[in-house]
């Protein structure tokens, strides 16, 4: 870390570029696995959902688990809306 004082008085800090990255990727994971999570009960057989929204549903979890590999710039990802009926 990068620390700036004054007065001895901590005024900003800053990451390294490789700590920065990890930072965020952990943060991206935790965020994810909190979607996922949040979400599993779309995937049981006996859900009251129509097949066309478990299908929905698990499109938009597979989106969720590439999150990684389709926004490589992990300061600019977009996350998808989730499907209406999902409260996340």
């Amino acid at each position: 870390m990068i620390y700036q004082f004054q007065n001895s008085e901590c005024l900003d800090f800053t990451l390294p570029e490789s700590e920065r990255f990890s930072a965020r990727r952990l943060e991206l994971k935790a965020l994810r696995m909190g979607i996922l999570s949040k979400t599993d009960w779309t995937q049981l057989p006996d859900v009251d959902l129509t097949p066309e929204q478990v299908l929905e549903c698990r499109n938009y979890r597979d989106f969720i688990r590439r999150i990684p590999e389709v926004f490589p710039d992990l300061d600019n990802v977009v996350l998808p809306d989730p499907p209406s009926y999902l409260i996340i």
